[in-house]
């Protein structure tokens, strides 16, 4: 045993055989040693603040700017979409900045399905989700790859020019800010977007386009008239499937099916933005979720 717990040993049985004796009241109090209680950081203000002192305790300057940019809506500066929009713009322009596309490119909208209370919710029956957010998507016909996108806000914040057509405008912005014109790219799109007048403008700019018109034609019968470089070709398969397409790129001729060689082109490149949309829903992560922003965020980065 060591010398420590010998003594340890001798003062334990000192204080056992120390006898008790007995006192009487009043007994002498001793004094406690000296406690210093530290309640931590004091953000508490003085008691004579004035009351913006208290009210900044919950209220911080940043949360104040977010609630002024979220309320007050009739500010000209107002944009519904500024909380994902960032976030928006970085996957945009890393799409373009990895890749490359080919040839052919396909243009169309898409719907994030939500049924959040924004001026950007869109209704749209032939959708399976009916109401949500809609997406004008630039991608790659083969592939399906997002090149650009963008959200649209609805008339009062994305107003269209006079004399100008809406799907027009969303063509020519996809095509411009991706830098696709003048390089020979092939763009395919849907009776909503497709005009005489943007294939026109598209091959001034050394960008080709095929895409469908509304049609009415006889069963079994098809149709080409071009002028210039611009080529129409109508067709119907049978009663219920009119076909009528404009295309600055294909030529005048008939497969092997029967069918015109315009119009094969254009089914095969056509579902692009549809086969994004296939490709997204094998990995399905979507959350509940009440806030619309985050909706879309997790769109983005599936799209991604």
């Amino acid at each position: 045993m060591t010398s420590t717990g010998a003594l340890r040993n001798t003062a334990n049985m000192a204080n056992m055989a120390t006898p008790w004796f007995r006192i009487f009241p009043p007994e002498e109090i001793a004094e406690d040693p000296e406690f210093i209680g530290e309640s931590g950081v004091k953000n508490m203000p003085d008691r004579g603040a004035p009351a913006i002192a208290y009210f900044m305790l919950m209220f911080t300057v940043n949360l104040m700017k977010k609630i002024v940019l979220e309320t007050n809506r009739n500010d000209p500066t107002y944009d519904p979409s500024a909380k994902f929009k960032p976030i928006l713009d970085s996957l945009n322009m890393r799409s373009k900045y990895l890749y490359t596309p080919e040839r052919n490119l396909s243009i169309d909208e898409s719907l994030v399905g939500t049924r959040a209370r924004s001026v950007m919710t869109q209704y749209i029956p032939s959708k399976s989700h009916k109401f949500g957010i809609k997406l004008w998507m630039l991608v790659e016909s083969i592939s399906g790859y997002l090149i650009h996108s963008t959200v649209y806000r609805g008339r009062r914040f994305d107003p269209v020019p006079d004399g100008e057509l809406q799907s027009s405008m969303v063509v020519k912005s996809l095509l411009n800010v991706s830098c696709l014109f003048d390089k020979g790219y092939h763009v395919f799109c849907d009776s909503f977007f497709s005009s005489l007048s943007l294939a026109s403008e598209l091959l001034l700019n050394r960008t080709f386009m095929t895409g469908t018109l509304n049609p009415e034609l006889r069963p079994d019968e098809y149709v080409f008239m071009r002028r210039q470089e611009t080529l129409v070709c109508a067709y119907r398969q049978n009663k219920r499937k009119p076909v009528r397409l404009v295309s600055t790129f294909c030529k005048a001729g008939v497969s092997p099916r029967g069918k015109p060689t315009a119009i094969e082109s254009y089914s095969k490149n056509m579902g692009g933005v549809d086969r994004n949309d296939m490709f997204t829903a094998f990995y399905n992560d979507e959350r509940k979720t009440v806030k619309m922003w985050k909706k879309i965020m997790f769109n983005l980065f599936k799209d991604s």
